[in-house]
């Protein structure tokens, strides 16, 4: 199957109970019908974030919010490490950024041979070109629209890896 990446927007109060109770997570991410607005970037997590930031791991906020930044729910570690909370107020400042970033901006990161060195998965990048394009900038659309709303509507942000 591989490894999956999701973002969900929380609110304080909903971040709190996944905290002190870590059941009420499965309750609110259950795939089949997720509790919380959810943005599912499949296995397009780690070169979105690459697109994002030009790193491969951990890179600062505001760009660098899908992969390993905020504030690990170690309750929630299930191998590929603890989901991550996004305040509220971060959630605007990635809002922000992702607001000033075109397709064409975003798509002049892609550099295919630099993405298979640093390992970027999953590890696809000597496949058509539009074919990516039109994938990442469609996941890229559903990033920005739930950090949008997240922004909006005064939530945080959880990143997770499965």
């Amino acid at each position: 199957m591989g490894m999956c990446g999701a973002i969900y927007a929380l609110s304080p109060q909903e971040y709190q109970k996944v905290c002190s109770d870590p059941g009420v997570w499965e309750t609110l991410t259950d795939w089949s019908r997720p509790q919380v607005p959810c943005c599912d970037l499949q296995k397009s997590w780690h070169g979105l974030h690459y697109l994002l930031t030009g790193e491969s791991a951990d890179a600062p906020l505001p760009l660098g919010f899908i992969f390993a930044s905020g504030e690990p729910i170690e309750e929630l570690d299930a191998g590929y490490g603890a989901p991550c909370w996004i305040s509220p107020e971060q959630a605007r400042e990635v809002h922000f950024a992702l607001d000033r970033l075109s397709d064409e901006e975003l798509w002049a990161r892609f550099d295919p041979e630099a993405m298979n060195q640093a390992g970027i998965y999953p590890m696809i990048w000597d496949e058509g070109e539009g074919d990516l394009r039109e994938e990442y900038t469609m996941y890229f659309h559903e990033l920005k629209k739930l950090v949008a709303d997240a922004a909006e509507k005064n939530k945080g942000l959880v990143s997770h890896l499965s």
